[in-house]
């Protein structure tokens, strides 16, 4: 189910590692997982992995992780809508 996975990788993002692989395709779930951990990139789509979009966010957070940036959430909330 997409709101208990959604719900699970709110918690830990690397809960993904146990959703289906229609939900590690899901650009949404996997964006979340990765604001919460961005090891949770290993258990997205072979397709998600190789997303612009994604990798990204990935960057994103990686630089935000550098830097203490208090606009992490917002940085990432303009990839995700």
């Amino acid at each position: 189910n997409e709101q208990i996975v959604l719900s699970a990788v709110k918690q830990n993002g690397n809960a993904l590692e146990y959703a289906s692989e229609t939900l590690r395709d899901h650009k949404g779930i996997v964006l979340v997982a990765i604001m919460n951990s961005d090891a949770a990139l290993a258990f997205a789509s072979e397709s998600l992995k190789q997303d612009k979009e994604i990798l990204n966010a990935v960057s994103v957070l990686s630089e935000n992780k550098d830097t203490n940036d208090s606009d992490e959430n917002e940085a990432l909330d303009d990839l995700m809508f």
